[in-house]
């Protein structure tokens, strides 16, 4: 497979001045998923103004200096004019055709700057649609997209050399649009076959025109010119082609992930939200288990799971630690299973608030998903910035731990703080030390991985819901409607799935602080520290303090992160009740006017009347027992040794999600 080649794709679809169109941003989301998947390096562009459009055709003309292919797909409106094609970016405003060299951009020119720079040189252009602009005299009707092709208009295209030339349709003609929701029946074709192992482009093509012509019964078929000196394959003969993308439940198309290569890197948020939904919650939560037991096989291995010792009888084995065993094999396992669930539900909710009109524009109008996902994905771009500080605190932080509790003790004689499995081999001869080292050493990764996943986590849905809040204002590009009980149903599953993501997380922040105190105290187990109460009123005399535990640097981490995983809860509700609040108020406002109800097709009755519904009600009707969990956790960790807190809060958690409906995985479907 080549090493280079290049693909600019553009779907334009929100014209200020032309009718809008359904389906190029969809349409170019999921070419350039096939493209990135074939290995080229794909830069996706979204409804370009004259500004954008002119900047991505010089980046696109400086990549492909030398480059074995390139590639542009265009989706959108262009037309045909004298023998010359044109592409529009979304903001020209074309009276006559003298503003065509300045509104516009001249197919022929792009196809020969990449002649110049490139081997060989595609172009699909899913854009023989209607002519917006009606100087041309033609008007071929409503449900079309784009260019009026002249016979004549592939003249000057037939002439260049190595290229390949792809219309929607036949000169003359006009392509269908595509339905709400799916794609053009061009670029659908062109999916279909484009991964299709040892077919010629030229074959392709042939193929793409008959799917075309047996879906749209006749009424379109696709034109291209072939002038490649030999045979262009994207997918060679005898290589295997990628696995195809797995569609969400639905069966809809994959809309949420961003497939241009470009700025992927510094969109840290969007980087992990699509590690998520790649995976899924089975990989996630069972690729970080298998990671925990890995640790304690290996452990065991170095005899450093279960070790006493000999002045004392103290258990600090690896394997007995709390922190890492519990945390690592079930808290943390269990938490990525929710975030893989969290980011599913955050994508379908795009899909359905948008299917169902419950998202809108400032006007009323339909807002295709394809916008709100672009518009979500700026929203994560903003929040990479605190990612990767987040990540730079954490690898400092993380490294000083394991330097002052693990290394220092044996490179430089100083004392051990508190002895643990990393450091009993300064006390255990049979224990090697150097494998100690190397064995801390790759734990304390693994935990600081851990701990950043976790935290970032954490704010990516404080993201989700000032985003929803975002969406949901009056003064921002799309209004939020609470039209149906939908909303509520949505926003519940989602608080309802913070609010376990949060107890998880304060399980964890609680087992640190534990084991720290543990390994400062006197107690022989980490089960006579945890319910010392307990048993001193079953008359067993309270052990002698130890060491203070501040000394221990997991004992302030862990209380650090308590404290920000409940900052973070708070957020979130606060804005998830803007967001409901904000959609219920519009709903309430006008609700009254009959042109409004007619233009968002809603129906007023008593038992849709969103008046008389409360936060509370619809969207977290259990909120008095997950504050109940979620202080009683927050508690446990704060009062280290205090047994019947955790005992308390262990036995109401049980019983709230065997017996109380809805806390388990938020309202029923259809509840208002």
């Amino acid at each position: 497979m080549p090493n280079e080649r290049i693909a600019l794709v553009i779907g334009n679809a929100d014209y200020k001045h032309a009718d809008a169109l359904e389906t190029p941003v969809r349409d170019a989301i999921a070419i350039a998923d096939r493209l990135e998947r074939l290995g080229f390096k794909v830069t996706l562009a979204e409804n370009c103004d004259i500004s954008d459009f002119a900047g991505e055709l010089s980046k696109f003309s400086d990549l492909i200096q030398g480059a074995d292919a390139a590639l542009l797909f265009y989706s959108g409106h262009a037309l045909q004019h004298e023998g010359e094609n044109y592409l529009i970016p979304v903001d020209a405003r074309l009276a006559t055709p003298d503003g065509l060299a300045r509104l516009t951009f001249r197919l022929d020119e792009i196809l020969n700057r990449m002649r110049d720079k490139a081997a060989v040189s595609l172009i699909f252009l899913d854009a023989c649609r209607d002519n917006p602009f009606k100087f041309e005299g033609t008007d071929p009707g409503p449900n079309s997209k784009g260019v009026i092709l002249k016979p004549t208009g592939l003249s000057n295209v037939s002439a260049l050399r190595d290229s390949l030339i792809a219309f929607a349709a036949e000169p003359g003609k006009t392509a269908d649009d595509g339905i709400a929701g799916g794609l053009s029946p061009f670029t659908e074709a062109l999916c279909c076959f484009i991964e299709q192992p040892g077919l010629a482009v030229a074959n392709m093509m042939q193929n793409v025109r008959r799917a075309v012509r047996t879906t749209t019964e006749g009424r379109q078929a696709p034109s291209y010119t072939n002038a490649l000196d030999n045979d262009f394959y994207f997918l060679p003969p005898g290589v295997e082609p990628p696995p195809p993308p797995q569609p969400p439940p639905s069966g809809r198309p994959i809309l949420s992930q961003p497939t241009s290569s470009a700025g992927s890197f510094l969109n840290l948020a969007a980087g992990i939200e699509f590690v998520a939904n790649a995976g899924g919650p089975l990989l996630l939560g069972g690729g970080s288990m298998t990671i925990a037991f890995l640790l304690l096989l290996v452990s065991q291995m170095l005899d450093l799971h279960s070790i006493k010792l000999p002045e004392s009888g103290k258990e600090v084995g690896f394997m007995y630690a709390p922190n890492w065993c519990v945390v690592y094999t079930v808290l943390f396992p269990f938490y990525l299973v929710l975030f893989a669930i969290l980011t599913e539900r955050a994508k379908n909710l795009f899909i359905n608030l948008a299917e169902r009109r419950v998202i809108v524009g400032p006007e009323g109008e339909t807002v295709p998903e394809a916008t709100l996902f672009a518009a979500w994905r700026a929203a994560l771009k903003k929040v990479s910035i605190l990612l990767w500080l987040m990540l730079l605190i954490i690898a400092f932080q993380t490294s000083q731990e394991w330097l002052k509790t693990c290394l220092w003790p044996y490179t430089r004689g100083t004392e051990v703080v508190a002895l643990d499995w990393s450091t009993a081999a300064t006390r255990i001869p049979a224990l090697s030390q150097s494998m100690s080292i190397a064995f801390s050493g790759v734990a304390y990764v693994y935990m600081a991985v851990a701990l950043y996943v976790y935290l970032a986590i954490l704010v990516y849905a404080a993201a989700l819901c000032y985003f929803l809040n975002t969406v949901a204002t009056s003064t921002g590009e799309f209004r939020m409607i609470a039209r149906d009980g939908m909303l509520g149903e949505q926003l519940s599953f989602i608080g309802n799935v913070i609010y376990w993501s949060v107890i998880l997380g304060l399980g964890a922040g609680f087992m640190m602080r534990l084991q720290a105190a543990y390994l400062a105290s006197d107690h022989l187990f980490v089960t006579d520290l945890l319910f010392n109460d307990v048993w001193t009123s079953l008359g067993r005399p309270p052990a002698r303090a130890g060491v203070s535990s501040g000394n221990i640097p997991s004992y302030w981490t862990g209380l650090v992160e308590m404290i920000f995983t409940a900052l973070i809860l708070f957020a979130c509700c606060v804005y998830l009740y803007l967001t409901f609040e904000n959609a219920r108020k519009y709903y309430h406002d006008s609700i009254g006017s009959a042109p409004w109800r007619k233009k968002m097709e809603v129906e007023y009755s008593k038992e849709n009347n969103f008046q008389e519904h409360s936060f509370v009600r619809v969207v977290f009707p259990n909120y008095f027992h997950f504050a109940i969990i979620v202080t009683g956790v927050f508690a446990s960790g704060l009062f280290i040794g205090i047994g019947m807190v955790p005992l308390a809060t262990l036995g109401y958690l049980l019983l709230a999600f065997l017996i109380f409906p809805g806390i388990a995985g938020g309202r029923q479907p259809g509840a208002g």
